[in-house]
C-alpha cells in the first residue's frame, strides 16, 4: 500500500529503507546483475470505434511489463526448466519515478543465473526479452556482477520521496 510523503514520518521512511536493504543482502542469492529498463510515459491507442486516443502509462502497466518481461527471461535463459519444472531465475522489481520528472521506470535486480552462462550470453536474453514489449523505450542499462550492498541502495535509493515500489506481488513465485 502506498501513503503519500505527509503521511509518513522521516525515521519511518529511513526504517523501511534499512529493513529492505537488510532484507535483500540477507538473502542467499547472489545477484548478478540490474537492469534499469525506460518505459514510454505515453502511446496512441484506438478505442473500439477506430477513433485514435493517448494512453498514459500508469503504474499497473507497469507492473505487467515487468512481469512480461521476467517471464520471457526466464524462457529464454532457462528454457524447459522454467516451462516444465517452473525453476526460475531469481528478480527483485521496483517501479520507481523519477524524481524530478515523475517518469515510471523500472529497476529489476536479477539473480541466480546458472554458472555455464556468462555476461555475454546474457546481455542478447535480456534485450531480446524486451523486444516487442509494450511501453518499452529503446534506453536499458545492464550492470553486470554489482555490489551486494549497492543492490540495496540501487532498489530502494527514493524511498524517502516515495516513489519506489518494490514489485513484491509481481515477484516470480507469485506469478507461478
Amino acid at each position: 500500500m502506498r501513503c503519500r510523503n505527509d503521511q509518513i514520518s522521516s525515521s519511518t521512511q529511513d526504517s523501511m529503507k534499512d529493513a529492505v536493504r537488510s532484507h535483500l543482502s540477507s538473502l542467499p542469492i547472489h545477484i548478478q546483475f540490474c537492469v534499469t529498463i525506460t518505459l514510454k510515459q505515453h502511446r496512441e491507442a484506438f478505442d473500439r470505434n477506430g477513433i485514435k486516443y493517448v494512453e498514459k502509462l500508469t503504474s499497473e502497466e507497469a507492473g505487467r511489463v515487468a512481469e512480461r518481461f521476467m517471464v520471457r527471461l526466464n524462457e529464454r535463459v532457462l528454457k524447459r526448466r522454467f516451462k516444465m519444472f517452473r525453476e526460475s531465475l531469481f528478480f527483485v522489481p521496483v517501479l520507481e519515478s523519477g524524481s524530478k520528472s515523475g517518469r515510471l521506470h523500472l529497476h529489476i535486480a536479477i539473480g541466480n543465473i546458472p554458472k555455464e552462462i556468462s555476461w555475454f550470453s546474457m546481455k542478447f536474453p535480456i534485450h531480446k526479452s524486451l523486444s516487442g514489449l509494450d511501453w518499452v523505450d529503446d534506453q536499458v542499462f545492464i550492470d553486470p556482477s554489482p555490489d551486494e550492498k549497492a543492490v540495496g541502495s540501487y532498489l530502494t535509493k527514493t524511498v524517502k520521496k516515495n516513489s519506489d515500489m518494490i514489485l513484491w506481488e509481481r515477484t516470480p513465485e507469485k506469478m507461478l
